[in-house]
């Protein structure tokens, strides 16, 4: 009797009776995924920044020939201590790194991405 009795009736592994299935009720399975669009920032701590001396201007192109960032976007955070005035340019700081350059007597500059 029922389904499984009729000719060709086996039905599909997930099949649940007519309700939605569990595939299709867990969005990380199936559906919207906004990871095509994520920014990935590569972190920079303020500390890693006293390499430099004092009243240099530490852009992109410094720290990539420091060996600190790969080509790409990063982010300025609050991680460290900075020891001396720095004009910082980044195309992101963190609200606490940006208080923290400037309390050492330097300037934040943030570049257009």
């Amino acid at each position: 009797m029922g389904q499984g009795a009729r000719s060709g009736g086996n039905a599909y592994p997930g099949f649940e009776g007519g309700q939605t299935r569990l595939l299709m009720r867990f969005p990380s399975r199936r559906g919207f995924s906004n990871h095509r669009f994520r920014r990935d920032y590569q972190p920079v701590n303020v500390g890693a920044l006293n390499i430099f001396p004092e009243g240099s201007v530490v852009g992109p192109d410094e720290l990539k020939g420091m060996g600190l960032i790969e080509p790409g976007l990063f982010k300025i955070l609050a991680g460290g201590d900075l020891d001396h005035a720095l004009i910082v340019r980044a195309p992101k700081f963190s609200a606490a790194a940006k208080v923290k350059i400037e309390s050492a007597g330097g300037s934040v500059e943030e570049l257009s991405e």
